[in-house]
């Protein structure tokens, strides 16, 4: 049976639904049809394909790869998924939207009793989610340097030698160490990792671009926690433009 349907239009005659076997399944009869309607109108099944949504034939190129389907391709095409992916988001923020209106309509109606249990699970919740989130990119930074090693070590290289062209001849050396000593202080009694910062960055950038070179010396240093050195990077500073 698969050896009498492969044809080629302007070939040979197109296999009639009435040849295929009584036995064969559903797909084969289905598809036996499909192309013998195609070889009638004069269309290559072999370059196109017919969306199950729209109810055209279009270019193979234009239905994305599925794994799940026999022809290897999606039944609907890709500007028809898109459609119906874009409706469905609509839909899901105006149900979202009405969901948050009626809980904060309900929390607003609550005692002040009843919202501190409410409250007490929302910090917890928040306070997993950081500490998850923190081990997740500190898993991410070991990989990364465990297979980046020699990248590693050129970013340390490069780090000590702008640093080195930063420091200008009058930095009190010793006064700069007491900064590192100040951050292991707070780290020891609050029990959160603390980072001697440039107030001005060494490379400060405006997007992509630099804009700044801060001195390293003792004036403009300071201790901030971890988070908020990450968060602030090079890209923010006092009077930037």
């Amino acid at each position: 049976m698969l050896a009498s349907m492969s044809w080629m239009p302007g070939s040979t005659p197109a296999p009639s639904p009435k040849h295929l076997s009584l036995n064969a399944s559903p797909y084969w009869r289905r598809l036996g049809r499909l192309r013998a309607s195609a070889h009638k109108k004069g269309i290559n099944v072999s370059e196109e394909k017919r969306c199950s949504r729209c109810k055209t034939m279009k270019s193979r190129s234009l239905f994305s790869k599925c794994s799940k389907e026999k022809s290897g391709l999606a039944s609907a095409c890709k500007a028809c998924i898109a459609t119906d992916w874009a409706k469905n988001v609509k839909r899901k923020n105006a149900g979202q939207k009405i969901y948050r209106a009626k809980q904060a309509a309900a929390f607003a109606a609550m005692t002040e009793e009843e919202r501190l249990p409410i409250i007490q699970k929302r910090r917890e919740k928040w306070a997993r989610d950081r500490a998850r989130k923190a081990r997740k990119i500190a898993d991410y930074s070991r990989s990364y340097r465990a297979a980046n090693k020699e990248k590693v070590a050129l970013q340390k290289v490069l780090r000590k030698q702008s640093i080195k062209r930063a420091t200008p001849a009058w930095a009190d050396l010793g006064a700069m160490d007491e900064f590192r000593t100040i951050a292991l202080m707070f780290r020891i009694y609050t029990g959160q990792p603390y980072n001697v910062d440039h107030i001005v960055p060494l490379r400060g950038k405006s997007g992509t671009k630099p804009v700044v070179c801060g001195l390293h010396w003792e004036e403009n240093l300071t201790v901030i926690p971890a988070a908020e050195d990450r968060r602030k990077s090079n890209q923010i500073w006092p009077d930037m433009p």
